[in-house]
């Protein structure tokens, strides 16, 4: 197997505070150079709330207005109210400028160019590279294009509620040869209007911002989404579902358990969680997901219980916002997503689900279901179909079945810790 390599690269918006900082620094730059082009500017800006600070040395024969400069550049950026962090009309700007070091001047101030020093300015050294037009890595070159669409959506009006503030983060994957293969994360981080909800900001960002700058080819999906269901009821679905969700949490995965199974829910019981909102409440708009997430007594695993139960619960399973929400999730901080859904011979909700997942693990129970039902479920289940399935056989008597493995599991392993304890 080929070793993974993650580069990884951030840009920020035009609006983040550094990027302020450098904005007005370099708009003081221009403005004197465009007058005197053999002035010397080493120029800094520092900013706080409602108060710009523009201080260094310049040594020039020209005059610009730095205060207008610092207003006009954040203007500029879009900070134009204290409702959303500053205000370019009514912040404070002072400046501190003096000329140049005479230590510094001496040194850099020869008229023949071999004799002159470096002055005290440092110096970049950098690599080309062929993945992209501009000859950058992908990673940088991602990370910028995403936070440029960013203040283009917002000064454009597309997305309404962005702020100037934001940050983009690229985690690219490359293979032995340093071909980039697939986006391992793609990171925005955004200033907004304080009254829209979190999975207005998720789609949206999502949709007018990552899908038009990331290819759809560096995509794959990251969270695996598994649904859980058996043939008839009572065959400890729930359980297992619990259990796989459990298992992969205290394996240090992320999960998210969700109750599914609106017509008879019994996920909240094992896990000791409230049941009064849900994802009925979520599907039919009367909740959000953030509201009906619980936490359980593992801080890995994230819950969300089946709520009340509605009258329609297929229509909701298979309804837009269904999707909607397990492409969201899907794109989330969780590594698996479980949902118990109901058996499959009662109704027909796991096998709506099943197109939408990564896969289904089909629960039996040992001597209750016969093999024709088994088959047909299987069947039923397998038609949507799901990319791949699991089946786990439940409820195994050992005592009864005594099979080779079920001897050695069973009887080996009880023999060895027995007397390990004695």
């Amino acid at each position: 197997m080929s070793e993974r390599k993650l580069l990884t690269s951030e840009s920020v918006t035009e609006g983040h505070p550094d990027k302020v900082c450098d904005q007005i620094s370099d708009g003081v730059l221009d403005a004197i150079l465009a007058r005197d082009p053999m002035a010397r500017v080493a120029c800094e800006t520092a900013i706080t709330n409602g108060l710009v600070l523009v201080m260094g040395e310049i040594t020039t024969t020209a005059y610009v207005d730095i205060n207008s400069i610092a207003r006009e550049t954040i203007r500029n950026i879009g900070y134009t109210s204290s409702e959303i962090g500053f205000d370019a009309d009514t912040c404070g700007v002072i400046t501190s400028i003096s000329e140049q070091s005479p230590d510094i001047s001496m040194g850099v101030s020869s008229q023949d160019p071999l004799q002159s020093g470096a002055g005290d300015q440092g110096m970049m050294i950098g690599f080309a590279c062929t993945e992209t037009p501009e000859l950058m890595p992908l990673t940088i070159s991602l990370a910028h294009r995403l936070t440029r669409r960013l203040a283009e959506a917002r000064k454009s009006g597309e997305l309404s509620w962005l702020r100037p503030d934001g940050k983009s983060q690229v985690s690219i994957e490359y293979d032995e040869n340093w071909n980039p293969v697939r986006a391992e994360a793609v990171v925005i981080s955004t200033q907004h209007d304080p009254l829209v909800d979190q999975e207005t900001i998720h789609t949206d960002v999502r949709a007018h911002i990552i899908d038009t700058i990331v290819s759809s080819k560096l995509i794959d999906d990251g969270t695996k989404i598994l649904v859980v269901t058996s043939a008839q009821p009572l065959e400890g679905k729930t359980t297992t579902a619990c259990n796989i969700a459990m298992a992969l949490a205290y394996g240090g995965a992320r999960v998210l358990l969700i109750d599914a199974d609106m017509r008879r829910p019994g996920m909240h019981r094992p896990l000791r969680l409230t049941n009064e909102r849900g994802l009925s409440q979520v599907l039919i708009g009367q909740a959000r997901v953030r509201d009906v997430i619980q936490r359980t007594v593992d801080p890995n695993l994230l819950a969300i219980t089946a709520g009340r139960t509605p009258p329609n619960p297929s229509e909701l399973l298979g309804s837009e916002r269904m999707k909607t929400l397990l492409s969201n999730l899907s794109h989330g901080p969780f590594d698996w997503i479980v949902l118990d859904t109901p058996p499959v011979l009662a109704v027909t909700d796991a096998v709506i689900l099943a197109p939408l997942v990564s896969g289904v693990t089909f629960v039996i129970g040992a001597e209750m279901t016969r093999r024709r039902l088994a088959e047909r479920a299987l069947e039923t289940i397998m038609s949507a179909p799901p990319r791949f399935a699991a089946v786990v056989l439940n409820k195994v008597d050992f005592a009864r079945n005594k099979y080779y493995y079920s001897r050695y599991y069973g009887h080996q392993y009880k023999n060895y810790y027995a007397e390990a304890s004695v």
